[in-house]
């Protein structure tokens, strides 16, 4: 049996309290209220919803004349409550949570397959964004989970698996974060990025502390220290740890700069050089001609120049082999007498006619 009811009332009951009391009133942040204004805000609603809950959970038996009691089910999932975005005491209390152990992304992927398998209704439910649904909705603003925690739900599962599961702390995540998301974001995003989940990793986590029990199959679990052993007090600051991934901002990005200048040189080298000679150039499995006297061999970082002899007009090629001749015999411990470049490169020059 599926109840629908509103909150509105027990959540202005709360709140009339308060302004009795301090004769304050406190506003949302579209409204004009300050960020702990808003949060007080959020949170009065959620945990209404689980005063709630319970209340029904113990009753609704009661109203079918059974002397019984239901269970409360909890819905975090294992990316928000690592993160910590969730209320203390609202959606994370409850008897027992079912997607507790799941991240986000598998939830959406499972989904998805039942979406297009066996229950199309689930379709709009994949096409909404994710949202609390806390704070009231005007033309210009509409609340989002990803925009309120500053990460994607699949850049959150990342970052929660390095920390669960790879027992990651700031610099060592950041280390690896520069080969993921390298081709994504610059090495300051990431360094904010990864700083960002740490303060509120460590501000929440006492959170885990009191999380509802849920079911875990695999490591990627954020259950309470039962499972993850490590302390729930945390310095915020993380001042060591900060401080040497911004050292390392700074050396990749003066890596990087450096690299690109050598970059730069090296072109320019190579137009004093397209500028006087003649010759083939070569680049992994291309070749073209250019007006260069040299054989580039592109397949290191740095190409490499190999001097290229003229070669002599009055020589004659063999119909029947495909292959130089010279009344004068080239001796390959003399370079001054190599007369073609068929004799120390075959693969390219020695090839029969067809």
């Amino acid at each position: 049996r599926h109840i629908t009811l509103s909150i509105d009332d027990v959540v202005g009951s709360c709140l009339d309290v308060f302004q009795d009391t301090t004769h304050l009133v406190p506003k949302f942040k579209v409204h004009g209220g300050s960020n702990s204004e808003n949060l007080a805000l959020q949170n009065v609603q959620a945990r209404s919803r689980m005063v709630l809950s319970y209340l029904f959970a113990q009753l609704m038996p009661w109203t079918d004349d059974k002397s019984d009691s239901l269970l409360v089910l909890g819905s975090a999932n294992v990316d928000e409550s690592l993160y910590g975005y969730f209320t203390k005491y609202d959606c994370s209390s409850a008897d027992i949570n079912p997607i507790g152990g799941i991240s986000k992304t598998d939830l959406r992927g499972l989904c998805k397959y039942m979406a297009y398998n066996k229950y199309p209704m689930l379709k709009e439910i994949l096409s909404a964004a994710p949202t609390a649904e806390l704070e009231p909705i005007t033309e210009s603003y509409q609340q989002t989970d990803e925009d309120d925690m500053g990460f994607t739900y699949s850049e959150l599962s990342d970052i929660g698996r390095l920390r669960k599961c790879s027992h990651c702390g700031p610099y060592s995540m950041f280390t690896k974060l520069l080969d993921m998301w390298g081709n994504r974001y610059q090495p300051r995003e990431i360094a904010d990025k990864v700083k960002r989940f740490f303060r509120s990793y460590s501000m929440n986590r006492h959170k885990m502390t009191i999380l509802t029990p849920s079911y875990h199959a695999e490591r990627y679990s954020p259950d309470d220290n039962r499972h993850d052993l490590r302390q729930f007090l945390y310095n915020t600051k993380w001042e060591w740890q900060f401080s040497a991934i911004d050292k390392e901002v700074l050396r990749v990005e003066n890596e990087t700069t450096d690299n690109t200048t050598n970059k730069q040189n090296l072109m320019k080298q190579h137009n004093v050089s397209s500028s006087t000679k003649t010759g083939l150039f070569v680049t992994g499995n291309e070749e073209f001609m250019n007006k260069t006297g040299s054989i580039h061999f592109t397949e290191s970082p740095h190409p490499t120049l190999v001097s290229v002899p003229t070669i002599n007009p009055s020589r004659k090629r063999s119909s029947s082999q495909g292959e130089i001749s010279s009344t004068k015999k080239p001796s390959l411990e003399n370079p001054k007498e190599v007369g073609s470049p068929s004799s120390w490169m075959p693969n390219i020059f020695n090839r029969k006619k067809t």
